[in-house]
């Protein structure tokens, strides 16, 4: 942050600025809803976060095969296939999860 935006603050500031962005508005939905829209609020996140994850393995596959970059610690072959194979696992898992999530609402 403070590279960033040329924005200076003490640790403390800092911890509690995040942590208060990240807490108050769980407390908040976790008041106005109960129990049951907190789960419901999890799953979403944690589905959320699930798209998230193809979208970085991608790029790092790419990267690390890339013998330009990578030099002698390049990815083997068969490293790569297995890394693809995952990718397409998740990436499928994740339409499926989608998928399933969408036919219960």
């Amino acid at each position: 942050m403070e590279g960033f935006i040329n924005m200076r603050l003490s640790p403390v500031y800092r911890r509690l600025i995040t942590r208060s962005i990240a807490i108050v508005p769980a407390i908040i939905f976790a008041s106005i809803g109960g129990e049951a829209y907190v789960n419901n609020l999890l799953i979403i996140s944690q589905v959320v976060l699930s798209f998230a994850l193809p979208f970085a393995i991608f790029p790092l596959i790419q990267f690390t095969s890339d013998a330009r970059k990578m030099g002698v610690l390049v990815n083997a072959w068969y490293t790569q296939i297995v890394a693809y194979v995952v990718f397409a696992v998740v990436t499928v898992l994740n339409f499926y999860l989608l998928y399933e999530f969408c036919s219960t609402i």
